[in-house]
C-alpha cells in the first residue's frame, strides 16, 4: 500500500492564531444560544435566545479585563476609580463594521523605552506576543491574564486597534495603531503631557471574516 503523501507546516505564533483562532479564542462560529442579558426597557436582566458568537466575545472580554486588572492593581492607590467607558458602534462605511473601544481612568501604561527589548513598552504590550507584566511565579495571581496572548489576539483579529494612553508618570501621552490584523504597526505618536490624570483607551475593529462561521 502506498504512503498517503501529507504537507507538514510550521505556523509563527502570530500566523497559527490567525489561521486557528479558535486556538486561542474559543469557536468563531454564530451558534443560538439562551443567556442572561441586559434588557434596557425593563431596565432587568432577562434570559433570553441570541446569536452568540465565543470567539468574538472573547477578543472583547480580553481589553475589557485589561482594564479591570489596572481596578485591581490601583486599589492601594485609588488612582482607578472606574472603568470610564465602553463604546459600541457602526461605522457608516458601506461594510458595516463595528468599532469598539474601552477606556480606563487609572495611571496610564509607563511611556518608556523597555530596556531588554528596545521597543516602547506600549508597542510591546500590545504588539508584541507572548508579553504580559503577569509572569512572576511568586506574586500572587489576583489579575487576569498571564498567558502573553491576551489584548494581542484580540489585535490580530481586528481590522484595526489603536491604543492611545496618558501617564503622568512619564509626562507623556502616546498614541499607536496597527492594521490588517497586526500586519501593519505604525510608528508611535508621543507627546509632553503636563495632566496629573492618566487613562489607557484601546479601540478596535474585529475582522468579521474571522467571525463569519
Amino acid at each position: 500500500m502506498a504512503a498517503v503523501s501529507r504537507k507538514y507546516q510550521k505556523h509563527t505564533h502570530h500566523q497559527h492564531i490567525l489561521e486557528l483562532p479558535d486556538t486561542y479564542v474559543g469557536s468563531t462560529k454564530t451558534n443560538e444560544e439562551t443567556r442572561w442579558v441586559y434588557d434596557s426597557t425593563s431596565s432587568k436582566m432577562v434570559w433570553r435566545k441570541l446569536q452568540f458568537n465565543p470567539g468574538l466575545y472573547k477578543i472583547f472580554d480580553e481589553i475589557v479585563v485589561n482594564a479591570r486588572d489596572e481596578r485591581i492593581r490601583s486599589i492601594t492607590t485609588a488612582d482607578m476609580t472606574h472603568i470610564k467607558r465602553i463604546d459600541i458602534s457602526v461605522q457608516s462605511n458601506g461594510e458595516g463594521d463595528t468599532i469598539i473601544s474601552v477606556e480606563n481612568d487609572g495611571d496610564g501604561i509607563p511611556i518608556e523605552m523597555e530596556e531588554e527589548q528596545k521597543v516602547m513598552i506600549p508597542e510591546m504590550i500590545f504588539g508584541h506576543l507572548l508579553t504580559s507584566s503577569n509572569y512572576d511565579k511568586n506574586e500572587e495571581k489576583i489579575v487576569g491574564g498571564k498567558n502573553g496572548y491576551g489584548s494581542k489576539c484580540t489585535n490580530i483579529l481586528s481590522k484595526l486597534f489603536t491604543v492611545d494612553i496618558r501617564c503622568p508618570a512619564s509626562q507623556k501621552q502616546y498614541s499607536q495603531s496597527w492594521y490588517d490584523n497586526m500586519m501593519k504597526c505604525e510608528k508611535p505618536s508621543i507627546k509632553k503631557s503636563t495632566s496629573d490624570k492618566g487613562f489607557v483607551k484601546v479601540t478596535f475593529i474585529p475582522d468579521r471574516r474571522l467571525f463569519n462561521g
